[in-house]
């Protein structure tokens, strides 16, 4: 072989490598992205999943407060109902 078929050999070989670890280099860094866009993701989905959850205990804590107070009210009636009842027996 003559010189300039080995030089061009090794110059075919350096930027074939180079090629591959830019194109390496570029997927890392895709996948890092993608993965902290995942994480970022994650993090707003426990955030709202935490706000949610806080919203439903609070709706739930005033619904037996109002549950409470419906069945106080009835026995309230129920009272007064039966002491109108015995009165006019």
């Amino acid at each position: 072989m003559n010189k300039k078929a080995i030089i061009a050999g090794v110059a075919i070989g350096v930027a074939a490598l180079t090629a591959a670890g830019i194109i390496a280099y570029r997927n890392r860094s895709k996948k890092a992205k993608m993965k902290d866009t995942a994480g970022d993701y994650a993090d707003k989905f426990k955030s709202k999943l935490s706000s949610l959850e806080r919203k439903a205990k609070k709706e739930y804590a005033q619904i037996v407060e109002d549950g409470e107070e419906f069945a106080n009210r009835a026995k309230e009636r129920a009272t007064q109902w039966a002491n109108k009842a015995g009165a006019n027996l």
